[in-house]
Formats: C-alpha cells, structure tokens, sequence
C-alpha cells in the first residue's frame, strides 16, 4: 500500500509540474497574457508621467493673471492732419 501511495503522489506531483510549464509556457509565449501586460505597462507609466505634467501646467495656468487692456482706459491715439496733393480730374459731360 505503501509503495503505491508513494507512487501515485510522484506521478501526480510530476503529472502536476508538467501541467503547470504547459500552462506558463501558454500565457508567457509571444501573444500570451504576460507579454501583453508586460507591454501595456510601459506606456500606461509613460501616460501616468504626462498626465502629471499636464495637471502641473493647468494649475500654473490657473494661478497666473493674463491682465487685458481694459479699452475706456486706453489713450487715444493722437489725431494727425494729412495733406494730400490735389489731382486734377477730367470733367463728365455725359457724352462716352
């Protein structure tokens, strides 16, 4: 009885370990689950970084005062007399 149950726990422990490398060989394998994740991580951490930046940059942007001219408080552009020369024009006597 011994014998066979040492028997059976080495075929089901080696049985077990076979089936365990298929199985990671499956999801580690170039289209498995892992790679995929593993992929993924890199620009998830990438997109993380600039959406901090971004963030930072809005409450910089949030802080800072963008002071317009208001228009009644401007001075008024100085008027200036200019003199043209004074061309003669052909009179229009209706005939073409």
């Amino acid at each position: 009885n011994e014998k066979w149950l040492e028997f059976i726990q080495k075929a089901s422990t080696s049985l077990k370990k076979k089936e365990e490398q298929e199985k990671y060989a499956t999801v580690s394998k170039e289209k498995g689950i892992l790679t995929i994740l593993n992929s993924g991580k890199e620009p998830i951490v990438t997109l993380k970084l600039h959406q901090d930046d971004v963030a930072e940059i809005i409450r910089e942007l949030g802080r800072a005062q963008i002071k317009l001219p208001d228009p009644q408080q401007t001075p008024q552009t100085t008027q200036r007399t200019v003199n043209l020369p004074q061309l003669p024009l052909p009179t229009f006597s209706g005939d073409p």
